[in-house]
């Protein structure tokens, strides 16, 4: 008898565990091009102040771009319109203004309700003003939880192409795992560097790797980010011409954030302009910096692109999300006292 109720309570386990699968399964995949936003509310509150306030979110250009280019494309359908035919959508932004339902703005985040992979936020407001003004406090919430979502499906599609044989050399030079585009296959290694591109003059894609001793919390500021990236890029990353070498435009102002991440105690991102020291050449970059799992080193990332003519939101941010790929696990033994403040 036990072994029969053993085998009884295997089976229902398998069944429901399949159940589940399949339950996942069901889900339809996501529709749209990457970057799309689907903006779902009431016409009334889209054509007044409320509707304004989510386009100047959306359509913001996003920093250190050489030409402006929206975050989002946005598209607004009304509330009553909003049927099976564009439930798939990857990004749906739901608000509701309603002063009879709400008393004070509420927003929520959620994955996966109509299709997979999803991201919806839903922002309740019992008027404009309330609305727009839980839009601005959660801004940087907002726009981080749909574009880590769009890193993702950037990485499953990579996971499908992966470099293997250049991801085994960043493993081996750093000691972590890293996602690499299949289609970057020229690499180039220096001391704690490497340089990664696709080698294509239409559209050149490259991602650097390297590291360097963390001495302080002091090692994270921008200004020294950036000095230590243009030590690298004059040794290891040539421009066309003969002396000339790649480095930080420092006539735009560059962009910064620390970052929360599953895969590192600390990580700053920065955006910025780069031009080629001796030669007419430029273009956007993004670097992420982690501090390393024993906490005695910085490795950090880099993404830059090289398209004049080409619009660069698109190829930048999915090479940003290998970039960002990077997992350096946290070693619970490290003195929490070297680990900046995260502000």
């Amino acid at each position: 008898m036990k072994k029969i109720f053993l085998f009884g309570s295997l089976a229902l386990l398998m069944l429901f565990s399949s159940c589940s699968e399949k339950g996942k399964s069901l889900l339809p995949t996501v529709t749209g091009s990457a970057f799309d936003m689907l903006v779902v509310g009431s016409p009334k509150a889209w054509n007044d102040s409320a509707g304004r306030s989510l386009q100047e979110v959306f359509t913001a250009p996003i920093p250190c771009l050489p030409e402006a280019e929206a975050n989002f494309n946005v598209i607004f359908i009304p509330v009553t319109s909003f049927d099976h035919v564009v439930k798939p959508a990857r990004n749906i932004f739901f608000y509701e203004i309603d002063p009879n339902r709400y008393t004070k703005g509420s927003i929520h985040f959620s994955e996966d309700l109509w299709a997979h992979p999803q991201a919806v936020v839903k922002v309740t407001a019992p008027d404009q003003h309330t609305f727009i003004e839980t839009v601005k406090e959660n801004q940087t919430k907002i726009l981080r939880f749909f574009t880590t979502a769009e890193e993702e499906r950037a990485l499953n599609y990579y996971k499908s192409y992966q470099n293997m044989n250049i991801e085994k050399q960043v493993q081996s030079l750093f000691g972590v795992g890293m996602i690499v585009p299949g289609n970057l296959d020229k690499s180039k290694v220096g001391k704690n560097f490497i340089w990664i591109s696709n080698a294509n003059p239409d559209m050149t894609q490259n991602l650097l790797v390297y590291s360097r001793p963390y001495g302080s919390t002091r090692d994270f500021e921008v200004k020294r980010l950036l000095a230590v990236q243009d030590s690298f890029t004059r040794i290891y990353v040539p421009g066309p011409s003969r002396g000339s070498y790649i480095a930080f435009e420092p006539k735009v102002q560059p962009v910064s954030e620390v970052l929360d991440n599953d895969y590192s105690d600390y990580c700053v991102e920065v955006r910025g302009l780069w031009r080629c020291i001796g030669d007419v050449m430029g273009g956007p970059f993004v670097s992420r910096s982690y501090l390393s799992a024993d906490h005695k080193n910085i490795i950090t990332s880099v993404a830059f692109i090289y398209g004049p003519g080409h619009d660069k939101r698109n190829v930048l941010r999915m090479l940003e999300a290998s970039a960002g790929s990077l997992r350096v696990k946290s070693a619970q033994s490290a003195p929490a006292d070297s680990i900046p403040d995260k502000k």
